[in-house]
């Protein structure tokens, strides 16, 4: 009996000792053999090998800008946390501080896990994820807020684990060219709020941020609040969007550069201008207050032109114009200038027009789309790359 009770007493030791032992050969298991464990200090931001970069990027010193709306970063590790060293700028656009706004993903989650505003001017350590399952993970983090108004910086990643290989990126591809619409200008807003804040702008809870999510599709925004497509008297101030659509064009840091566009080769582009193209023609006593015939014309000419220089840098891709998610007063242009050019022969060029939104039902900052008017235009966006692209 002494015996059967000293066996059980060692098998007991045994299985104890085993239990306290490090599991270093299986707490990774979920890791697969032919990936690279990067430590801290080797991670190098700048190399694609370890980091997925999105959006038009460019380099300072030892950081990364992305200043463009729905730009970031992605990166696969093992562990429990991702810190990441940040610093934004800091502007008062209307009445208060504005810093940048991140939209943070976890493994793979389409809506957000979290947000979170990067309060710094100087470069600060952000805990982006924490208390996360031990195990292999994917971060990824956009810029919420746009070019115009704000820019962000990373210079360092750290987790309590090791980083991996990233995951592969998307083979669809998606480039817009917008206004303060497609940068989501009050998209997060209450209902009817007055005056712009960046905590209330987020350029993923757009027409295109949904729809490129529900497509599984990359997404290049270049977007600026209160731009137009057109010139509509000489001496007209400020910029238009075709003015910088082959830039890396961010004025708060006075980023000025060429881009190459064999960076980020689009399967589809999605225009939607003309909103202010109106606005300004309405306020100007150049045009008599008015978007008339002229402009029409001049509109439509510009478009021309614009949809020319993009079919030149992308030649297979597929253009879709779209509006109307404020004013309609561009939409006959548009729909004449499409069904010209298919009758042209240029059948690669669409047309889609957006849901209104209605105000005090549906709109957020200033009479912009808020996220739940976008959701409906995501809709119909989605349906009309899915019957272009058969995605």
């Amino acid at each position: 009996m002494k015996r059967i009770i000293g066996c059980f007493l060692c098998l007991a030791m045994l299985f104890a000792l085993v239990a306290c032992q490090p599991k270093a050969d299986d707490t990774d298991t979920d890791v697969n053999a032919d990936m690279t464990k990067i430590s801290n200090e080797e991670m190098d931001i700048k190399n694609p090998s370890h980091i997925n970069w999105y959006g038009r990027t460019y380099e300072t010193g030892s950081a990364v800008q992305f200043d463009y709306t729905c730009s970031g970063f992605e990166v696969r590790f093992y562990g429990t946390s991702l810190t990441a060293t940040l610093a934004s700028s800091c502007t008062k656009v209307v009445a208060a501080q504005d810093y940048s706004w991140i939209n943070i993903y976890v493994d793979g989650a389409i809506v957000e896990t979290d947000r979170m505003e990067v309060n710094s001017v100087d470069f600060c350590e952000f805990q982006i994820v924490s208390d996360l399952e031990e195990a292999m993970h994917t971060v990824k983090v956009l810029k919420t807020t746009e070019v115009q108004f704000s820019t962000l910086a990373l210079s360092r990643l750290e987790t309590d684990g090791y980083f991996l290989d990233p995951p592969e990126k998307s083979a669809r591809k998606i480039e817009v060219y917008g206004d303060s619409i497609t940068c989501g200008y009050g998209s997060v807003s209450a209902i009817g709020e007055s005056g712009f804040r960046t905590a209330t702008e987020d350029g993923t809870r757009t027409y295109v941020g949904f729809a490129a999510q529900w497509l599984g599709a990359q997404l290049n925004v270049i977007g600026y609040s209160g731009w137009r497509l057109g010139s509509y008297w000489t001496g007209q101030e400020g910029k238009t969007v075709p003015d910088v659509y082959d830039r890396i064009y961010s004025p708060l840091t006075g980023q000025d550069s060429q881009w190459s566009f064999a960076e980020y080769v689009p399967d589809v582009v999605v225009i939607n201008l003309g909103t202010n193209d109106v606005a300004q023609c309405a306020a100007s006593m150049q045009t008599g207050g008015r978007f008339g015939d002229a402009e029409g014309e001049a509109f439509m000419q510009a478009y021309r032109e614009f949809i020319a220089d993009l079919q030149k840098a992308y030649p297979n891709v597929q253009i879709i114009c779209c509006g109307g998610c404020i004013l309609k007063d561009t939409i006959y242009w548009e729909e004449h200038l499409v069904d010209a050019l298919r009758s042209e022969g240029n059948k690669n060029v669409h047309y889609v027009e957006l849901k209104q939104t209605i105000g005090g039902v549906d709109n957020g900052t200033d009479g912009h789309p808020h996220w739940t008017s976008h959701f409906e235009s995501a809709g119909i966006l989605y349906t009309a790359i899915k019957n272009i692209m058969g995605w």
